[in-house]
């Protein structure tokens, strides 16, 4: 589909190199875009609040002093999580590179500031 959709918007031929006529048309390819709206959703979850559901589920780090869900990650064992695939555990995993901290409610965005 992105393909016809390249040529479409370039007017090339349908034997021209898929690649080529995406970086002429200037999209980038459905794998890359994909994994960079799973990246953006994996570090939306640190703009939760501290008492957000999610973060009941995630590991200790994240919960910032609640009580953990009786199926969190935290009360999983080391065997039992490496065997668990999903978009939580993928939330768990790469919070810890973000660097930057947010704040659910920040002064600047309050109205008028």
């Amino acid at each position: 589909m992105q393909q016809k959709a390249d040529l479409w918007i370039t007017g090339a031929f349908s034997t021209s190199p898929t690649g080529g006529i995406e970086a002429l048309a200037g999209l980038i390819s459905v794998h890359l875009h994909l994994q960079k709206m799973a990246g953006r959703a994996n570090f939306r979850a640190a703009t939760l609040s501290d008492i957000h559901p999610l973060r009941l589920i995630l590991s200790q780090d994240h919960h910032k002093g609640t009580q953990p869900h009786p199926c969190a990650i935290s009360q999983m064992s080391e065997a039992f999580k490496r065997k668990v695939k999903g978009t939580i555990m993928e939330i768990d995993r790469h919070l810890p590179e973000l660097t930057e901290s947010f704040k659910p409610v920040a002064s600047e965005a309050r109205p008028g500031a």
